[in-house]
Protein backbone atom coordinates (compact mmCIF):
# COMPACT_ATOMS: atom_id res chain seq x y z
CA UNK A 1 0.00 0.00 0.00
CA UNK A 2 0.79 3.39 -0.48
CA UNK A 3 -0.44 6.62 1.23
CA UNK A 4 0.48 10.55 1.28
CA UNK A 5 -1.14 13.28 2.94
CA UNK A 6 -0.32 17.07 2.92
CA UNK A 7 -1.92 20.34 4.37
CA UNK A 8 -1.18 24.40 4.73
CA UNK A 9 -2.78 27.24 6.36
CA UNK A 10 -1.30 29.16 3.55
CA UNK A 11 0.98 31.00 5.78
CA UNK A 12 -1.75 32.35 8.01
CA UNK A 13 -1.69 31.29 11.88
CA UNK A 14 -4.06 28.54 12.89
CA UNK A 15 -3.79 28.77 16.26
CA UNK A 16 -4.90 25.51 18.13
CA UNK A 17 -5.70 23.98 14.38
CA UNK A 18 -1.91 23.32 13.84
CA UNK A 19 -1.35 20.12 11.73
CA UNK A 20 -0.12 17.22 14.31
CA UNK A 21 1.92 14.22 13.63
CA UNK A 22 3.33 11.31 16.17
CA UNK A 23 1.36 8.73 16.86
CA UNK A 24 0.47 4.60 15.56
CA UNK A 25 0.18 5.27 11.65
CA UNK A 26 1.14 9.20 12.10
CA UNK A 27 5.36 8.61 12.06
CA UNK A 28 5.01 6.28 14.98
CA UNK A 29 8.43 6.09 16.35
CA UNK A 30 7.36 9.75 17.76
CA UNK A 31 4.71 10.45 20.87
CA UNK A 32 1.39 11.52 19.53
CA UNK A 33 1.27 14.51 18.27
CA UNK A 34 5.13 15.35 18.92
CA UNK A 35 5.61 17.55 15.88
CA UNK A 36 3.59 20.15 15.02
CA UNK A 37 3.01 23.00 12.45
CA UNK A 38 1.20 25.45 10.46
CA UNK A 39 1.98 22.54 7.24
CA UNK A 40 2.86 19.34 6.84
CA UNK A 41 3.45 16.67 4.80
CA UNK A 42 3.45 13.14 5.49
CA UNK A 43 3.99 9.83 2.91
CA UNK A 44 3.76 6.03 3.57
CA UNK A 45 4.69 2.94 2.15
CA UNK A 46 4.07 -0.83 3.22
CA UNK A 47 2.80 -4.54 2.62
CA UNK A 48 -0.20 -6.04 4.88
CA UNK A 49 -0.50 -9.56 4.26
CA UNK A 50 -2.53 -11.98 5.17
CA UNK A 51 -1.37 -14.84 7.85
CA UNK A 52 -3.96 -16.61 8.73
CA UNK A 53 -7.43 -16.81 9.51
CA UNK A 54 -8.78 -17.50 13.37
CA UNK A 55 -11.68 -19.99 14.21
CA UNK A 56 -15.15 -18.04 13.31
CA UNK A 57 -16.03 -18.60 17.17
CA UNK A 58 -12.86 -16.02 17.71
CA UNK A 59 -13.23 -13.91 14.87
CA UNK A 60 -11.35 -13.42 11.30
CA UNK A 61 -8.26 -13.16 9.27
CA UNK A 62 -5.55 -12.21 10.94
CA UNK A 63 -2.55 -10.15 8.49
CA UNK A 64 0.87 -8.77 9.62
CA UNK A 65 2.60 -6.07 7.73
CA UNK A 66 5.36 -3.36 8.05
CA UNK A 67 5.47 -0.16 6.72
CA UNK A 68 8.05 3.41 6.23
CA UNK A 69 6.57 6.61 7.23
CA UNK A 70 8.45 9.73 6.17
CA UNK A 71 6.91 13.35 7.16
CA UNK A 72 7.34 16.76 9.29
CA UNK A 73 5.16 19.01 10.82
CA UNK A 74 6.57 22.81 10.25
CA UNK A 75 5.42 26.54 9.85
CA UNK A 76 8.05 27.47 7.25
CA UNK A 77 9.38 25.02 4.40
CA UNK A 78 13.01 25.68 5.19
CA UNK A 79 12.13 24.52 8.74
CA UNK A 80 11.28 21.20 8.12
CA UNK A 81 12.94 18.58 9.65
CA UNK A 82 11.77 15.31 8.28
CA UNK A 83 11.69 12.30 10.32
CA UNK A 84 11.49 8.50 9.30
CA UNK A 85 9.81 5.53 11.24
CA UNK A 86 9.85 1.95 9.88
CA UNK A 87 6.37 -0.09 11.66
CA UNK A 88 5.66 -3.42 12.07
CA UNK A 89 2.97 -4.84 13.56
CA UNK A 90 -0.21 -7.77 13.59
CA UNK A 91 -4.09 -6.64 13.04
CA UNK A 92 -6.46 -9.53 13.88
CA UNK A 93 -9.96 -9.32 13.03
CA UNK A 94 -11.50 -10.66 16.66
CA UNK A 95 -15.39 -10.60 17.96
CA UNK A 96 -14.55 -7.45 20.04
CA UNK A 97 -13.36 -5.35 16.58
CA UNK A 98 -9.85 -5.07 15.62
CA UNK A 99 -6.68 -5.57 17.76
CA UNK A 100 -3.52 -4.41 17.02
CA UNK A 101 -0.15 -5.30 18.00
CA UNK A 102 3.03 -3.27 16.51
CA UNK A 103 6.05 -1.43 16.77
CA UNK A 104 7.28 1.62 15.43
CA UNK A 105 11.63 2.03 15.19
CA UNK A 106 12.86 5.85 14.66
CA UNK A 107 15.65 6.31 11.76
CA UNK A 108 16.59 9.65 12.28
CA UNK A 109 17.86 8.56 16.38
CA UNK A 110 17.18 5.66 18.67
CA UNK A 111 13.32 5.87 19.98
CA UNK A 112 11.52 3.79 19.34
CA UNK A 113 7.16 3.05 20.52
CA UNK A 114 5.42 -0.54 21.23
CA UNK A 115 1.48 -0.02 20.38
CA UNK A 116 -1.24 -2.01 21.43
CA UNK A 117 -4.90 -0.76 20.31
CA UNK A 118 -8.28 -3.05 20.59
CA UNK A 119 -10.93 -1.18 18.51
CA UNK A 120 -14.05 0.16 19.19
CA UNK A 121 -16.36 -2.61 21.28
CA UNK A 122 -19.24 -0.35 19.90
CA UNK A 123 -20.41 1.64 17.06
Amino acid sequence: FVAGGGGTSFGHDPGLNQFRLGGALRLGALNTDEIRGNSYVLGTVGLLHEWFRLPDILGGNVYVGGWLEQGSAFDRWEDAKYESSLSGGIILETLFGPAFLGYSQSLNDSGGRFYIALGPFLR
